[in-house]
């Protein structure tokens, strides 16, 4: 496959993560939406749905992977990337369904659910920053010393939200374009409900931006994590703006109760921070998706299953066990049956 150039695939989606918004060069806004599908021949692969199709059949594939499913899809004119590895792309004239009702879909159903697919740990054709990143727990974070190496490193953790810092949850941003791109600069707030952009030397309506710190813990610990941006709208369930709209309001705090112990599959950057002279460090959210729970129940019991097989303990056969415990418990029994002999003649 050489970049650029068109592949029909057919595969089982893995994982499907939320929408992003993506901007153009030309300041234009998008979205985006990437999922992993895996064929027969055990390889993985990205694929990145933009525009509509992050949406239909994005949100579909979404919520049937939210539920434990894992949905056959087939795509027609694929465009083939290469960044880190192999990526495939939607581009108008693709073509995009699922669970189609045809000889190919039924085979790799069939491999997937009953002949071992969904066992086999996948090779990936993607890696780096657009493949999965490694799975680690939160306390691996101190104990492996993540971030402390001079440069960031970047981990995928599965956790909860335990809580969410109700104080400054967002600030206000500059909505004016600036070089072809939105300026997203912190904006003063005026008395007529403007905003002053001193980078932009001009007024604007300001747009509210996520800057959220979440505590984040799973069955090893817990962790303060910041959320930058639409990433937040993920964690939340809604827009940064709908928010700000409810301050002052009941409806706040139940908003941010409602985000709480909710499970999250989290791609974090962790790296050196300064904080008042002080180095600190920093973990912050590059990429947030539901989890497929049906895949993690998968991988826990297989991990269990491995440390069953660890802590088997030795088996004695027969002739061993004479020798260890039934000859000298014998021979204690014959020493106690014999009479006494010695001088004292106590019995």
């Amino acid at each position: 496959m050489s970049p650029g150039s068109l592949v029909d695939v057919i595969g089982v989606v893995l994982t499907v993560d939320s929408p992003v918004t993506i901007q153009r060069r030309d300041g234009t806004e998008t979205q985006k939406r990437s999922l992993t599908v895996k064929d027969d021949s055990n390889a993985s692969i990205e694929l990145c749905m933009w525009g509509n199709f992050a949406m239909d059949p994005g949100q579909q594939l979404e919520a049937d992977t939210q539920q434990g499913g894992n949905p056959v899809v087939a795509i027609k004119a694929a465009r083939v990337g290469e960044f880190n590895g192999k990526t495939l792309g939607t581009i108008s004239s693709t073509q995009l369904l699922i669970n189609p009702d045809i000889p190919e879909a039924g085979r790799l159903r069939h491999w997937y659910d009953q002949a071992g697919g969904s066992q086999m740990q996948a090779v990936q054709l993607n890696t780096g920053g657009g493949g999965r990143d490694r799975r680690v727990v939160l306390s691996d974070i101190r104990d492996e010393n993540l971030g402390c190496s001079g440069k960031p490193d970047y981990v995928e953790c599965l956790v909860n939200i335990k809580f969410i810092r109700g104080e400054n949850t967002s600030y206000p941003a500059c909505s004016l374009q600036r070089n072809g791109r939105l300026c997203n600069k912190k904006v003063t707030l005026t008395d007529d409900n403007l905003g002053w952009c001193e980078t932009c030397q001009a007024k604007c309506k300001p747009e509210y931006r996520w800057i959220l710190q979440i505590t984040a813990c799973d069955h090893t610990g817990e962790r303060w994590i910041t959320c930058f941006g639409d990433i937040g709208d993920s964690i939340m369930g809604m827009t940064a703006n709908e928010l700000k709209g409810y301050e002052g309001t009941p409806q706040f705090d139940h908003a941010l109760q409602s985000a709480l112990f909710k499970m999250h599959l989290l791609k974090l950057k962790i790296a050196e921070d300064n904080y008042n002279d002080e180095k600190r460090i920093k973990c912050s959210i590059l990429k947030c998706s539901s989890p497929n729970l049906q895949g993690e129940a998968t991988k826990l019991l297989s991990s269990i299953e491995e440390v069953q097989k660890c802590e088997q303990p030795a088996t004695i056969s027969n002739n061993n066990y004479n020798a260890a415990y039934q000859q000298p418990y014998q021979q204690q029994q014959d020493y106690y049956k014999k009479p006494r002999t010695d001088p004292w003649n106590v019995y």
